[in-house]
Protein backbone atom coordinates (compact mmCIF):
# COMPACT_ATOMS: atom_id res chain seq x y z
CA UNK A 1 0.00 0.00 0.00
CA UNK A 2 1.13 3.68 -0.27
CA UNK A 3 4.22 3.91 1.63
CA UNK A 4 4.11 6.89 4.12
CA UNK A 5 7.28 6.33 5.96
CA UNK A 6 10.13 7.51 3.09
CA UNK A 7 13.24 8.63 4.93
CA UNK A 8 13.29 12.59 5.27
CA UNK A 9 16.78 12.10 3.59
CA UNK A 10 15.12 10.80 0.91
CA UNK A 11 12.43 13.16 0.37
CA UNK A 12 14.65 16.03 0.79
CA UNK A 13 16.48 15.27 -2.35
CA UNK A 14 13.53 15.87 -5.01
CA UNK A 15 11.17 17.76 -2.77
CA UNK A 16 11.68 21.40 -2.62
CA UNK A 17 12.39 23.56 1.11
CA UNK A 18 8.74 23.65 1.21
CA UNK A 19 7.52 21.41 3.53
CA UNK A 20 4.77 19.29 2.61
CA UNK A 21 1.37 20.37 4.28
CA UNK A 22 0.00 17.29 6.45
CA UNK A 23 0.37 13.48 6.37
CA UNK A 24 -1.20 11.67 3.97
CA UNK A 25 -4.48 10.48 4.91
CA UNK A 26 -3.84 6.16 4.25
CA UNK A 27 -8.07 5.40 4.52
CA UNK A 28 -8.77 7.91 2.43
CA UNK A 29 -6.40 6.71 0.06
CA UNK A 30 -7.36 3.36 0.23
CA UNK A 31 -10.73 3.94 -0.34
CA UNK A 32 -9.71 5.75 -3.85
CA UNK A 33 -7.71 3.34 -4.75
CA UNK A 34 -10.22 0.61 -4.20
CA UNK A 35 -12.74 2.74 -6.76
CA UNK A 36 -9.87 3.48 -9.42
CA UNK A 37 -9.15 -0.36 -9.49
CA UNK A 38 -12.87 -0.72 -10.34
CA UNK A 39 -11.97 1.35 -13.26
CA UNK A 40 -8.58 -0.18 -14.00
CA UNK A 41 -6.71 1.74 -16.38
CA UNK A 42 -6.32 5.85 -17.12
CA UNK A 43 -4.91 7.72 -19.75
CA UNK A 44 -2.23 9.90 -19.68
CA UNK A 45 -1.25 12.51 -22.39
CA UNK A 46 2.40 13.95 -21.95
CA UNK A 47 5.07 15.61 -23.77
CA UNK A 48 7.70 13.98 -21.62
CA UNK A 49 10.73 11.68 -23.19
CA UNK A 50 9.20 8.03 -22.83
CA UNK A 51 11.82 7.27 -20.20
CA UNK A 52 10.94 9.52 -17.65
CA UNK A 53 7.29 8.69 -17.95
CA UNK A 54 8.17 5.10 -18.25
CA UNK A 55 9.92 6.01 -14.21
CA UNK A 56 7.08 6.94 -12.83
CA UNK A 57 4.46 4.87 -14.13
CA UNK A 58 6.22 1.60 -12.86
CA UNK A 59 6.36 3.41 -9.31
CA UNK A 60 2.97 4.21 -9.81
CA UNK A 61 1.96 0.50 -10.03
CA UNK A 62 4.00 -1.01 -7.34
CA UNK A 63 2.26 1.43 -4.86
CA UNK A 64 -1.07 0.97 -6.52
CA UNK A 65 -0.75 -2.46 -8.64
CA UNK A 66 -4.44 -3.21 -11.00
CA UNK A 67 -4.38 0.14 -12.98
CA UNK A 68 -3.26 0.43 -16.31
CA UNK A 69 -1.36 3.35 -17.19
CA UNK A 70 -2.06 4.14 -20.89
CA UNK A 71 0.67 6.90 -22.37
CA UNK A 72 0.12 9.12 -24.85
CA UNK A 73 2.40 11.68 -26.50
CA UNK A 74 2.03 15.11 -28.13
CA UNK A 75 3.37 18.11 -28.20
CA UNK A 76 1.49 20.46 -25.93
CA UNK A 77 -0.35 22.91 -28.44
CA UNK A 78 -1.94 19.37 -29.76
CA UNK A 79 -2.75 18.11 -26.26
CA UNK A 80 -4.82 20.83 -24.96
CA UNK A 81 -6.20 21.82 -28.41
CA UNK A 82 -7.45 17.70 -28.17
CA UNK A 83 -8.71 18.10 -24.45
CA UNK A 84 -10.61 21.78 -25.50
CA UNK A 85 -12.49 19.54 -28.54
CA UNK A 86 -12.91 16.45 -26.23
CA UNK A 87 -14.87 18.94 -23.54
CA UNK A 88 -16.85 20.35 -26.19
CA UNK A 89 -17.96 16.54 -28.12
CA UNK A 90 -18.32 15.52 -24.19
CA UNK A 91 -16.61 12.59 -25.15
CA UNK A 92 -13.01 13.07 -23.30
CA UNK A 93 -10.18 10.22 -23.58
CA UNK A 94 -8.14 11.88 -21.10
CA UNK A 95 -7.55 11.81 -17.71
CA UNK A 96 -4.38 13.69 -17.08
CA UNK A 97 -2.74 16.18 -19.08
CA UNK A 98 -0.81 19.22 -19.56
CA UNK A 99 -3.03 22.59 -19.92
CA UNK A 100 -0.25 24.32 -21.97
CA UNK A 101 0.51 27.89 -21.68
CA UNK A 102 -2.16 29.56 -19.65
CA UNK A 103 -5.24 29.55 -18.02
CA UNK A 104 -7.64 28.31 -20.25
CA UNK A 105 -8.47 25.21 -18.99
CA UNK A 106 -9.44 26.79 -15.65
CA UNK A 107 -11.26 30.01 -17.00
CA UNK A 108 -13.60 28.08 -19.17
CA UNK A 109 -14.15 25.11 -15.72
CA UNK A 110 -12.76 22.31 -17.15
CA UNK A 111 -10.53 21.66 -14.92
CA UNK A 112 -11.11 19.93 -11.44
CA UNK A 113 -10.45 21.59 -8.27
CA UNK A 114 -8.07 19.06 -6.76
CA UNK A 115 -8.08 20.32 -2.97
CA UNK A 116 -9.68 16.98 -1.38
CA UNK A 117 -6.96 15.28 -3.88
CA UNK A 118 -4.37 17.21 -1.97
CA UNK A 119 -5.22 16.99 1.75
CA UNK A 120 -5.83 13.55 1.01
CA UNK A 121 -2.09 13.09 -0.17
CA UNK A 122 -0.54 15.37 2.11
CA UNK A 123 0.91 17.19 -1.18
CA UNK A 124 2.83 20.35 -0.84
CA UNK A 125 0.29 23.23 -1.76
CA UNK A 126 3.18 25.42 -2.51
CA UNK A 127 3.20 23.57 -5.98
CA UNK A 128 -1.25 23.49 -6.52
CA UNK A 129 -2.07 27.02 -8.40
CA UNK A 130 -5.44 28.83 -9.48
CA UNK A 131 -7.55 27.47 -7.10
CA UNK A 132 -5.95 23.86 -6.91
CA UNK A 133 -7.23 23.33 -10.92
CA UNK A 134 -3.30 22.51 -11.74
CA UNK A 135 -0.42 21.49 -10.11
CA UNK A 136 3.32 21.34 -10.98
CA UNK A 137 4.28 17.40 -11.12
CA UNK A 138 8.04 18.92 -11.70
CA UNK A 139 10.23 22.34 -12.53
CA UNK A 140 12.58 22.21 -15.10
CA UNK A 141 15.41 24.30 -15.04
CA UNK A 142 16.94 26.61 -17.79
CA UNK A 143 20.78 27.21 -18.01
CA UNK A 144 23.82 27.39 -20.25
CA UNK A 145 25.92 24.33 -21.43
CA UNK A 146 29.13 24.14 -23.18
CA UNK A 147 31.10 21.70 -24.59
CA UNK A 148 34.15 21.66 -22.81
CA UNK A 149 36.47 20.17 -25.80
CA UNK A 150 35.22 23.12 -27.75
CA UNK A 151 35.31 26.18 -25.01
CA UNK A 152 38.51 27.19 -23.21
CA UNK A 153 38.27 27.78 -19.19
CA UNK A 154 39.05 31.44 -20.32
CA UNK A 155 36.15 31.43 -22.95
CA UNK A 156 33.37 29.84 -20.27
CA UNK A 157 30.06 31.72 -20.08
CA UNK A 158 30.26 33.32 -16.52
CA UNK A 159 26.83 35.22 -17.41
CA UNK A 160 23.73 34.74 -19.29
CA UNK A 161 25.04 37.61 -21.20
CA UNK A 162 28.32 36.02 -21.84
CA UNK A 163 26.30 33.97 -24.67
CA UNK A 164 26.26 36.91 -26.92
CA UNK A 165 29.65 37.27 -27.00
CA UNK A 166 31.11 37.45 -30.31
CA UNK A 167 33.52 35.00 -29.83
CA UNK A 168 30.35 32.15 -30.26
CA UNK A 169 28.89 33.85 -33.47
CA UNK A 170 27.84 30.81 -35.06
CA UNK A 171 28.57 28.28 -32.43
CA UNK A 172 25.63 29.07 -30.15
CA UNK A 173 22.22 26.99 -30.69
CA UNK A 174 19.31 28.05 -29.09
CA UNK A 175 15.67 25.84 -29.43
CA UNK A 176 13.11 27.80 -31.69
CA UNK A 177 10.44 28.33 -28.97
CA UNK A 178 12.73 30.58 -26.92
CA UNK A 179 11.56 29.75 -23.32
CA UNK A 180 15.00 30.70 -22.23
CA UNK A 181 14.81 34.15 -22.63
CA UNK A 182 11.10 34.23 -21.82
CA UNK A 183 12.03 32.80 -18.41
CA UNK A 184 14.58 34.75 -17.33
CA UNK A 185 12.15 37.77 -18.03
CA UNK A 186 11.10 39.93 -14.97
CA UNK A 187 6.92 40.33 -15.53
CA UNK A 188 4.50 42.78 -13.37
CA UNK A 189 2.74 39.85 -11.67
CA UNK A 190 6.05 39.09 -9.96
CA UNK A 191 5.58 42.03 -7.87
CA UNK A 192 9.13 42.18 -7.96
CA UNK A 193 9.60 39.01 -5.97
CA UNK A 194 12.34 37.83 -7.92
CA UNK A 195 15.42 40.25 -8.55
CA UNK A 196 17.40 37.65 -10.12
CA UNK A 197 15.44 38.36 -13.53
CA UNK A 198 16.00 41.09 -15.94
CA UNK A 199 13.56 43.48 -17.58
CA UNK A 200 11.55 42.92 -20.57
CA UNK A 201 14.02 45.67 -22.02
CA UNK A 202 16.89 44.29 -21.08
CA UNK A 203 16.19 40.67 -22.12
CA UNK A 204 15.09 42.05 -25.42
CA UNK A 205 18.38 43.72 -26.01
CA UNK A 206 20.01 40.74 -25.27
CA UNK A 207 18.33 38.84 -27.74
CA UNK A 208 19.14 41.29 -30.15
CA UNK A 209 22.88 40.86 -29.53
CA UNK A 210 22.11 36.86 -29.76
CA UNK A 211 20.40 37.73 -33.05
CA UNK A 212 23.55 39.14 -34.13
CA UNK A 213 25.44 36.39 -33.83
CA UNK A 214 23.74 33.96 -35.86
CA UNK A 215 22.45 31.84 -33.93
CA UNK A 216 21.72 28.09 -34.96
CA UNK A 217 18.12 27.35 -34.37
CA UNK A 218 16.15 24.44 -34.07
CA UNK A 219 13.12 23.00 -32.87
CA UNK A 220 13.11 20.35 -29.50
CA UNK A 221 15.82 20.05 -26.89
CA UNK A 222 16.96 16.80 -26.93
CA UNK A 223 18.63 18.23 -30.47
CA UNK A 224 19.92 21.02 -29.00
CA UNK A 225 21.61 18.77 -26.51
CA UNK A 226 22.68 16.49 -28.54
CA UNK A 227 24.49 18.89 -31.40
CA UNK A 228 26.64 20.64 -28.28
CA UNK A 229 27.31 17.10 -26.78
CA UNK A 230 28.78 15.83 -30.45
CA UNK A 231 30.77 18.82 -30.63
CA UNK A 232 28.96 20.26 -33.78
CA UNK A 233 27.95 23.64 -31.51
CA UNK A 234 29.84 25.00 -28.60
CA UNK A 235 27.42 26.40 -26.45
CA UNK A 236 23.51 26.23 -25.88
CA UNK A 237 20.98 27.82 -23.88
CA UNK A 238 18.45 25.29 -23.14
CA UNK A 239 16.45 23.00 -20.79
CA UNK A 240 18.62 20.84 -18.36
CA UNK A 241 16.53 18.01 -18.35
CA UNK A 242 18.30 16.35 -21.23
CA UNK A 243 21.39 16.98 -19.92
CA UNK A 244 22.23 13.78 -17.11
CA UNK A 245 21.18 11.44 -20.28
CA UNK A 246 23.70 12.49 -22.86
CA UNK A 247 26.32 13.11 -19.71
CA UNK A 248 25.83 9.50 -18.78
CA UNK A 249 26.69 8.28 -22.13
CA UNK A 250 30.16 10.68 -21.88
CA UNK A 251 29.89 13.17 -23.78
CA UNK A 252 32.60 16.16 -23.11
CA UNK A 253 29.42 18.96 -21.77
CA UNK A 254 29.27 20.99 -18.72
CA UNK A 255 26.74 23.70 -16.88
CA UNK A 256 27.89 27.14 -17.25
CA UNK A 257 28.34 29.02 -14.08
CA UNK A 258 25.77 31.42 -14.73
CA UNK A 259 24.39 33.65 -11.77
CA UNK A 260 21.06 32.17 -11.15
CA UNK A 261 18.54 29.06 -13.12
CA UNK A 262 14.85 29.68 -13.46
CA UNK A 263 13.06 27.18 -12.93
CA UNK A 264 9.51 26.70 -14.03
CA UNK A 265 6.49 24.36 -13.41
CA UNK A 266 5.62 21.88 -15.53
CA UNK A 267 1.86 22.05 -15.09
CA UNK A 268 -0.85 19.05 -15.20
CA UNK A 269 -4.39 19.08 -14.53
CA UNK A 270 -7.56 16.36 -14.28
CA UNK A 271 -10.00 17.72 -16.63
CA UNK A 272 -13.52 17.88 -15.58
CA UNK A 273 -15.09 15.07 -17.40
CA UNK A 274 -11.73 12.47 -17.41
CA UNK A 275 -13.15 8.95 -18.00
CA UNK A 276 -11.67 7.26 -15.10
CA UNK A 277 -12.28 9.74 -12.66
CA UNK A 278 -11.00 7.76 -9.59
CA UNK A 279 -8.04 6.64 -11.41
CA UNK A 280 -7.45 10.19 -12.49
CA UNK A 281 -7.54 11.57 -8.79
CA UNK A 282 -5.57 8.44 -7.55
CA UNK A 283 -2.79 9.31 -10.45
CA UNK A 284 -2.46 12.86 -9.47
CA UNK A 285 -2.15 12.31 -6.06
CA UNK A 286 0.88 10.06 -6.78
CA UNK A 287 2.13 12.68 -8.81
CA UNK A 288 1.90 15.37 -6.43
CA UNK A 289 3.20 13.18 -3.44
CA UNK A 290 7.12 12.33 -2.12
CA UNK A 291 6.91 9.05 -3.69
CA UNK A 292 6.27 10.51 -7.30
CA UNK A 293 8.68 13.36 -7.19
CA UNK A 294 11.15 10.47 -6.22
CA UNK A 295 10.08 8.53 -9.36
CA UNK A 296 10.47 11.80 -11.42
CA UNK A 297 14.07 12.59 -10.03
CA UNK A 298 15.08 8.85 -11.05
CA UNK A 299 13.36 9.58 -14.29
CA UNK A 300 14.33 12.79 -14.80
CA UNK A 301 17.42 13.75 -12.53
CA UNK A 302 16.87 17.63 -13.02
CA UNK A 303 13.88 17.95 -10.84
CA UNK A 304 15.92 16.91 -8.09
CA UNK A 305 16.53 21.30 -7.20
CA UNK A 306 17.69 20.69 -3.95
CA UNK A 307 21.58 19.73 -5.48
CA UNK A 308 21.56 16.75 -2.81
CA UNK A 309 21.63 13.74 -4.91
CA UNK A 310 24.78 12.36 -6.88
CA UNK A 311 23.20 12.36 -10.42
CA UNK A 312 25.52 13.96 -13.05
CA UNK A 313 23.06 17.11 -13.10
CA UNK A 314 23.20 17.91 -9.51
CA UNK A 315 27.21 16.97 -9.41
CA UNK A 316 27.41 19.55 -12.59
CA UNK A 317 25.45 21.64 -10.55
CA UNK A 318 27.54 22.09 -7.65
CA UNK A 319 30.38 22.26 -9.45
CA UNK A 320 28.93 25.36 -11.16
CA UNK A 321 29.01 27.00 -8.65
CA UNK A 322 26.01 26.31 -7.99
CA UNK A 323 23.90 28.83 -9.85
CA UNK A 324 20.69 29.97 -7.64
CA UNK A 325 17.77 28.36 -9.06
CA UNK A 326 14.83 29.96 -9.21
CA UNK A 327 11.53 28.60 -8.75
CA UNK A 328 9.36 31.00 -11.15
CA UNK A 329 5.05 30.64 -10.17
CA UNK A 330 2.69 30.14 -13.21
CA UNK A 331 2.01 33.80 -14.12
CA UNK A 332 4.82 33.60 -16.60
CA UNK A 333 2.27 31.40 -18.52
CA UNK A 334 -0.15 34.54 -18.80
CA UNK A 335 2.84 36.33 -20.41
CA UNK A 336 4.30 33.26 -22.68
CA UNK A 337 2.48 33.81 -25.91
CA UNK A 338 3.18 37.73 -26.03
CA UNK A 339 6.75 37.32 -25.05
CA UNK A 340 7.52 34.64 -27.22
CA UNK A 341 6.11 36.74 -30.33
CA UNK A 342 7.97 40.24 -28.91
CA UNK A 343 11.39 37.81 -29.09
CA UNK A 344 10.42 35.69 -32.29
CA UNK A 345 10.13 39.13 -33.64
CA UNK A 346 13.61 40.75 -32.56
CA UNK A 347 15.21 37.27 -33.91
CA UNK A 348 13.56 37.04 -37.13
CA UNK A 349 11.59 33.62 -36.72
CA UNK A 350 8.16 32.73 -36.35
CA UNK A 351 7.01 31.84 -32.84
CA UNK A 352 7.67 28.17 -32.27
CA UNK A 353 4.66 27.25 -30.11
CA UNK A 354 4.32 25.58 -26.78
Amino acid sequence: MFNLRIPILLIALVVSTHKVSAEPDRTAIAALYEKAKQEGMLVWAVTDPESEVRAVITAFNKIFPGIKVRQLSQESSELISRILLEEQAGRVTIDVTSPGHGKMVVDLNIAQDLTDVILMFGADPNYAYWGNRVWAKVLAPYGVIYNTKRVSQAEIPKAWSDVSNSRFKGNLIIENRLKEFIYITDIPAYGGSFPQLWSETKVSNFVLQVQKNNPVIVHGVPRVVAEVASGEHAIAVTNLSQYDTVLKRGAPIAIAPTPFVPAVGILQFVPMHAPHPNAAKLFAGFLMSPEGRIAWADGRPSSDLTLSGNSKFAVSMRQAGPPQIVPLPPDINLEYERLQKTYSEIMGIKPGGS
